[in-house]
């Protein structure tokens, strides 16, 4: 799994990112499968991940 970091704020953007921290899962095909602002747990990590592996 690869952790990108937004340093031209592209994402940001695109996204309409606001709060830090922030885990937003996207799909193959660029769409937001998940977002959430604040702290996630390992299940909700797991269980996204799974979502978008499939």
């Amino acid at each position: 799994m690869k952790v990108l970091f937004d340093e031209d704020l592209i994402a940001t953007n695109t996204y309409n990112i606001m709060g830090i921290p922030r885990t937003i899962f996207i799909d193959i095909s660029g769409n937001i499968s998940y977002d959430r602002e604040g702290i996630i747990d390992e299940k909700m990590l797991k269980t996204n991940i799974e979502k978008i592996i499939q």
